[in-house]
């Protein structure tokens, strides 16, 4: 009796501790779960905690360029484009101290500038343009958009209803073009109806609600497949040629050569010519060394072009595009503005932040 007692003790510890050790095993799963848990939510608002410092810096990088180019704007107003090379190497002698001098000179000279520079740990990249290097939507007469649809590759067949339509928004009065459009017989029987402006565009986006002017034709892409098409219509897009500011004068200094094409008398030869000799040319057989154009009878006596096209270009910009993007390790945050300089005050006509 007394050894059948002793082996159902002995079983009932064992059992006991075998209990134990299970509570003990549960209870360390739960503390590592625990200590996980607060390891993982640690590690987590740390990188939390780092991506909005990053941030933060980023941003602070890229507000920091907007000032730099309100810098190089005010400076390079106070700088004579036209200067001898002389008169160059002096001024820059005289200025050896100023980090910013070159660049407000090169910004002087061609109304387009771009920097590259560490700063704070980041990286800043700016880059100044003139406005006027795009044409004035607001501006544009038949012949200017026909010059536009045809290198952009808009079918000619569309270009009555484009441009009439067109005309008929920007009007102020309520008639309707032959194959255009207004409010009363057209924009108000709309799913969504609204009114034409009736004004000038306030984006180069407001194309778009204008009868027409699909996301393809402005923006460019594959025109929507009909019944009737042999083969897919790719449209170019020409959204990057526009702009709504500006006495829609071209700046012949900062103009790609598509926005070129878009003046007349001016083909891809004689745009190619123009960047050339602005920018700069080296071959075998001929160099040309960049040299911006002073005003507009320089521009018409070294490309031996009609006087009459003086009318449509500019050399000179007070309307800036600016770009200033800050990146710190991988976040990178950027500005876009345009800015206005009259009177050694700069104005923000636009302002948007990514």
């Amino acid at each position: 009796m007394e050894k059948m007692t002793s082996k159902f003790r002995k079983k009932n510890i064992r059992q006991r501790q075998g209990s134990a050790l299970v509570m003990v095993l549960w209870i360390v799963i739960i503390l590592s779960l625990i200590v996980g848990s607060f390891s993982f939510e640690a590690h987590i608002q740390s990188r939390i905690t780092s991506f909005y410092r990053k941030r933060d810096k980023a941003d602070a990088i890229a507000l920091s360029g907007i000032q730099v180019a309100r810098l190089l704007i005010a400076k390079s107003k106070k700088i004579n484009p036209n200067m001898s090379e002389e008169e160059e190497v002096t001024l820059a002698f005289e200025k050896v101290d100023d980090i910013w001098f070159e660049d407000a000179k090169n910004l002087a000279k061609n109304n387009s500038v771009v920097i590259e520079q560490k700063i704070a740990g980041g990286t800043l990249r700016l880059h100044i343009t003139s406005e006027r290097s795009r044409r004035n939507v607001n501006k544009l007469k038949d012949d200017d958009w026909e010059r536009i649809f045809e290198l952009t590759n808009v079918p000619e067949d569309m270009w009555p209803e484009l441009i009439d339509s067109f005309s008929d928004w920007i009007d102020k009065d309520g008639i309707s073009r032959i194959d255009g459009a207004e409010s009363d017989d057209y924009y108000m029987t709309l799913e969504e109806p609204y009114k034409a402006r009736n004004g000038y565009l306030d984006s180069v986006g407001e194309l778009l609600l204008i009868k027409g002017f699909t996301r393809e034709i402005v923006y460019g892409g594959v025109m929507p497949e009909t019944e009737d098409d042999i083969e897919p219509i790719i449209f170019d897009g020409f959204a990057d040629m526009l702009t709504v500011y500006g006495d829609g004068k071209v700046d012949v200094n900062t103009a790609d050569s598509r926005v070129l094409m878009t003046l007349p008398d001016v083909d891809e030869l004689v745009a190619g010519a123009i960047v050339e000799e602005r920018e700069g040319f080296f071959s075998e057989q001929e160099e040309i060394k960049a040299e911006p154009f002073k005003n507009e009878a320089d521009f018409t006596a070294r490309l031996e072009l009609p006087s009459t096209i003086a009318k449509y270009i500019t050399t000179k910009s007070g309307t800036y595009r600016i770009t200033s993007e800050g990146t710190m390790g991988n976040i990178t945050r950027s500005i876009w503005c345009v800015a206005n300089y009259n009177r050694n005050k700069i104005s923000y006509l636009r302002w948007r932040e990514d």
